[in-house]
């Protein structure tokens, strides 16, 4: 064999080996969802606890500004608004019981997350509320 095939394919060996690392690493990468997705009042539509959907969370909201979020989803069940920080896809809420949410999806109207309360792993599934109208708005819009 010469010298020169054996450097061609040795550089095509490590050309293909090095391809498929960053194809492998690329689908492995959990993609990236913008904060201002996150914005807004968001409601639950199904919730599971140790992966069987549940019942009891009917009712559950969330509702994200810049620098808070309300929920209802409290020891006490009453709203309570709490400071947060959100980067890498994680809701990390602070206040005496602080939590980190794992944001599994999120687009315009689809929110789903994942966090762990008193060792029980929950999942919810939650849909952008539409803002509600009042009557005075709809009489507006139809003159």
């Amino acid at each position: 064999m010469s010298i020169k095939f054996s450097i061609t394919l040795l550089f095509g060996g490590c050309l293909i080996l090095s391809c498929q690392n960053d194809t492998t690493s690329a689908t492995n990468q959990k993609p990236e969802y913008e904060k201002n997705e996150l914005l807004g009042r968001w409601e639950l539509q199904r919730g599971f606890r140790n992966g069987k959907e549940t019942e009891t969370l009917t009712g559950t909201y969330y509702e994200f500004s810049e620098k808070t979020m309300k929920t209802n989803l409290t020891p006490t069940t009453m709203e309570t608004t709490y400071e947060y920080n959100y980067s890498d896809n994680e809701i990390k809420q602070k206040g005496e019981i602080p939590l980190v949410y794992a944001v599994d999806s999120l687009n315009a109207d689809f929110l789903q997350l994942s966090v762990t309360i008193n060792s029980f792993p929950f999942k919810l599934e939650l849909r952008k509320s539409q803002p509600s109208t009042s009557e005075g708005e709809l009489d507006a819009i139809s003159l």
